[in-house]
């Protein structure tokens, strides 16, 4: 092979000898791989990056993203774990191997960052206050699957009125209360999350998880919220004059402000412990407008309830059918406001410790 002084000459005796075999030399150039690129000349020691820096030009290392499971956990998660009803996130000081939740909707609830870090759809954020939304909470029990929830809700309290009588009549009594109380403590874990039709019935597997638990916790939660008010008419009894009376009703409203939370803290939780004051108190504190907005609510439902049920309870049939649907339809309005304090507020309350 003959030596070239110039790329140029390469070029013209590589045509020539493939012309000389019959090639076309425009046609193989087509299909030869372009040449690579001109190499660049090695930067000097001292311009080059250290070790454990980026190079010029670089994008940053991203700093990793929380494990779940790692936040410190708030006073309602401390609670439940203190009792051992509920999956709490771990203390930064243990090692975490995975999920401490076994929902979505409890990841969703409880580890919000998880959304950033693409690991859950983003939700839609309603920026509407708690008051704008509050007349809603009358179209609540009508949006989805919730006309058919009323109808069989309805024919479940009816059938528990019937049989009010006996050994029976207590038993059908005790199932009602707890399966009614566990859909509504459903209602507000979904409302919670913003959610906008009532859920689906809840599961019926175990008398004792599904009917007998909710029950008991719904009792020890009025219990514990109307404590004052029972210890202060054993105290005055027997009742006289206008002063016992107005001292009765003062304690009476002190305890119908602090149940609409402990239920709320109860449905998040399913923890005794979690309805006592030293963490249902403070909870009240942080979201007083919100949660004062809730209350006067509540305690209209039931006022325009009980007035009801009086003024129907002396038609036959038809007044009690109409009852249990009135008394359905406001206690899943009332839920759904009450799931929507926590809602709008979830930052502020910090029950899960997710927000630092």
């Amino acid at each position: 092979m003959p030596k070239f002084n110039s790329r140029e000459e390469y070029e013209a005796w590589k045509a020539q000898k493939l012309r000389e075999s019959g090639i076309d030399p425009e046609q193989q150039k087509k299909q030869e791989p372009p040449p690579p690129p001109p190499r660049q000349p090695r930067k000097p020691a001292a311009q080059r990056p250290q070790q454990g820096q980026p190079a010029q030009g670089a994008r940053p290392a991203q700093r990793p993203q929380q494990r779940l499971g790692t936040e410190t956990p708030g006073p309602a998660a401390q609670a439940a774990a203190a009792q051992g009803t509920a999956p709490v996130a771990k203390t930064a000081s243990e090692p975490s191997e995975g999920p401490a939740f076994s929902t979505k909707e409890e990841i969703a609830r409880r580890s919000p960052w998880l959304r950033t870090a693409g690991y859950l759809e983003e939700e839609e954020v309603d920026t509407r206050s708690y008051m704008e939304r509050v007349p809603e909470a009358f179209a609540y029990p009508f949006a989805g699957t919730g006309k058919y929830i009323l109808v069989g809700g309805v024919i479940m309290m009816i059938l528990a009125d019937f049989f009010a009588i006996g050994l029976l009549g207590l038993v059908l009594a005790i199932i009602v209360f707890g399966y009614l109380g566990s859909y509504m403590m459903k209602i507000i874990n979904s409302s919670s999350d913003g959610k906008k039709e009532p859920p689906d019935w809840p599961a019926f597997s175990d008398f004792g998880d599904d009917i007998f638990s909710p029950a008991l916790q719904l009792f020890w939660t009025g219990l514990v919220s109307y404590f004052p008010a029972i210890g202060i008419r054993i105290y005055l009894w027997p009742i006289e004059g206008l002063g016992d009376a107005f001292t009765l009703l003062g304690i009476d409203l002190v305890c119908s402000f602090y149940f609409p939370m402990a239920l709320v803290v109860l449905a998040h939780t399913r923890a005794y412990l979690s309805v006592l004051p030293h963490i249902v108190l403070p909870s009240i504190f942080r979201v007083p407008v919100d949660y004062m907005i809730a209350v006067f609510v509540y305690q209209i439902v039931v006022i325009v309830n009980n007035l009801l049920e009086r003024a129907l309870s002396y038609i036959p049939l038809l007044g009690s059918v109409v009852t249990s649907f009135l008394s359905l339809y406001l206690l899943m309005a009332v839920m759904h406001l009450l799931g929507l304090v926590y809602y709008k507020n979830k930052e502020t309350l910090n029950w899960y410790g997710e927000y630092s």
